[in-house]
C-alpha cells in the first residue's frame, strides 16, 4: 500500500537533515560524546556522498548526482590509499555501497568498475568462489 503524503513528509525531512548536514560540515561523532565512544566516524564524506545519493534516486534532482560526485572526490582526498584495502559497509565507510547505488542509478563506468570490485573481494580467495555472471 502506498502513501504519497507520508512519503512525500519523509523525503522532505530527508532533504531538511541532508542540508543541515551540509551547513554543519562535523563528523557526526564530535557531536554527541556517547558516539564518539561506540560508533567513532573517520570521514563525512562518505555518507554525504551515500545521502545525496539516495535523494538523488528519489527525486532525480541532478544537484544531488553533482553532490554525489564532489563527496566522492572529497572522499578520496581525506581517505586516500586507505580506500584500497578498506573495502567494508558499516556504521564508518559507506564509500563502496554508495558506488552499488549510483552504478545503478548512472550506469557510469567508475562506479560500475569500483562497484564489481568491492563485490569481488567478499568472494573468497580472489574470485575464486564459484559465481554465475550476469
Amino acid at each position: 500500500e502506498s502513501d504519497a503524503a507520508y512519503a512525500s513528509k519523509l523525503l522532505a525531512k530527508a532533504q531538511e537533515v541532508y542540508e543541515d548536514s551540509l551547513s554543519a560540515k562535523l563528523k557526526f561523532d564530535r557531536a554527541d560524546y556517547n558516539l564518539s565512544e561506540l560508533y567513532n566516524s573517520t570521514c563525512m564524506y562518505d555518507d554525504l556522498g551515500w545521502a545525496a545519493g539516495w535523494l538523488f534516486k528519489a527525486t532525480k534532482e541532478h544537484k544531488y548526482l553533482e553532490d554525489v560526485y564532489t563527496h566522492y572526490v572529497d572522499y578520496l582526498e581525506e581517505e586516500g590509499s586507505s580506500t584500497a584495502w578498506k573495502k567494508a559497509f558499516d556504521w564508518d565507510n559507506v564509500f563502496w555501497p554508495t558506488n552499488i547505488l549510483m552504478a545503478q542509478e548512472t550506469r557510469n563506468s567508475t562506479f560500475i568498475r569500483h562497484s564489481e570490485d568491492f563485490l569481488r573481494s567478499w568472494m573468497c580467495a580472489n574470485n575464486a568462489a564459484n559465481y554465475t555472471r550476469r
